[in-house]
């Protein structure tokens, strides 16, 4: 690969966040490298179902609901600022999503999460009741209690927005490099130096930017990744539908012990719907798909929308996003390695990547961002020690750290 001898900035993945960074600088400053270990947009960010949700989860600290929710509606100007920008349609739409409710103990929670969420100024969010929620998704199960909906949130192609903005940052003059995998952080005596890549190629700069998300520690071992692995599938192509995006937890409607963490988009233009379920091996890495991971999925989908019994599969993978544990991205520079930058730990890349991109493009262009990233200081959880299970998964990971989490409070 011909790389360049050095760049004014090396920025390390290909995702959302990378691309979007590369975006923002290249529009500034020309000299901009994107480094890639496979091939661009080919993870977590090439392997979702394109939901944008401002508030995922069950998060229930205030503090960090308040700030995540005006990162997502940031991300969301920055959306419609790339269809205004961008020179390609990449479907965005706004038809609201659904959080399913289908156990009595599970709406008395959702209450309280949507109370909180209006007491900390989210008076968007409606609690719906069992009739309101079939009349909006009428293939859902009839065992549905209600639902939690938000109108302003909605579906993209992913595939569609990252490459269109890749193009427009090479006529910026932004330079991508695929299968070009970054082995170290070149630090001397607190400033960076530049990167060494797995073939020992050096390019020299005075700035990193790590956007790898999910595998983000592995080269900034100041911060503490939670890596999680989920199953997506696609089903043949159907007849317009009534649906929208949503997520639930239906561990009790699939006479589960252990609660099953489902997801899914809006259909999309050429009729396919993108469905997804929990990964179950606990190598969050792993690559490969399971037939149990699989089989499971394809039962989430049949116990959500029994008339969907019948509709095929026609193709299925997986892939690791990330959070941390305090549920809050890291966004900042690194205070003892001047020069190096981190966007990493979403849960959600469509929802909050391109707001988070573009407020850490400010901080390294303009030295501070037009909201308060303070929160998402990266080394806040230097020298506390949060420990893992095993093996976990979405649903249970959420438990865990619900349990733990106050005793890694800086």
């Amino acid at each position: 690969m011909d790389y360049p001898k050095s760049a004014e900035f090396i920025i390390i993945g290909g995702g959302i966040i990378g691309v979007s960074t590369a975006y923002h600088l290249s529009k500034a400053v020309k000299d901009v490298i994107v480094l890639e270990a496979n091939e661009l947009v080919s993870q977590a960010s090439g392997r979702n179902g394109g939901m944008v949700v401002q508030l995922d989860s069950r998060d229930i600290n205030i503090d960090v609901m308040k700030t995540k929710l005006g990162f997502a509606r940031k991300a969301i100007e920055e959306l419609k600022n790339y269809q205004r920008e961008l020179d390609v349609d990449f479907e965005f739409e706004q038809n609201g999503s659904l959080d399913f409710i289908f156990d009595k103990k599970e709406m008395e929670h959702l209450k309280r999460f949507v109370d909180i969420q209006h007491s900390a100024s989210d008076d968007e969010i409606e609690l719906l009741g069992k009739n309101e929620t079939i009349e909006r998704m009428p293939i859902i199960n009839k065992e549905v209690l209600g639902a939690r909906f938000r109108a302003s949130d909605g579906h993209l192609n992913p595939l569609y927005l990252c490459y269109g903005i890749i193009d427009k940052a090479k006529k910026f003059g932004a330079r991508f490099y695929e299968f070009s995998k970054v082995k170290e952080i070149i630090v001397e005596s607190g400033n960076i130096k530049g990167v060494k890549l797995t073939d020992g190629k050096f390019i020299r700069s005075k700035w990193v930017i790590n956007c790898t998300n999910a595998w983000a520690e592995s080269l900034t071992p100041e911060i503490k990744i939670v890596p999680i692995r989920e199953i997506a599938m696609v089903t043949e192509v159907m007849p317009k539908l009534k649906v929208h995006s949503y997520e639930a937890y239906i561990g009790g409607l699939m006479g589960s012990k252990e609660e099953q963490h489902c997801w899914g988009t809006t259909q999309h233009e050429n009729g396919n719907l993108c469905i997804g379920g929990p990964g179950l091996v606990p190598n969050h890495y792993y690559k490969k798909i399971t037939y149990e991971e699989v089989t499971n999925t394809v039962n989430c989908m049949k116990a959500m929308f029994p008339l969907l019994d019948e509709v095929k599969i026609i193709r299925c993978w997986c892939g690791a996003f990330a959070f941390t544990p305090d549920y809050n991205p890291f966004v900042g520079e690194i205070f003892d390695k001047k020069g190096l930058f981190v966007i990493a730990g979403l849960n959600n890349g469509f929802g909050l990547g391109p707001a988070l991109s573009k407020l850490g493009c400010e901080v390294i262009l303009d030295g501070e961002a037009s909201l308060d990233i303070s929160s998402m200081n990266p080394i806040r959880f230097v020298g506390i020690n949060v420990k893992l299970p095993k093996a976990y998964t979405y649903a249970g990971i959420q438990e865990y750290i619900a349990e733990n989490s106050a005793k890694w409070q800086t």
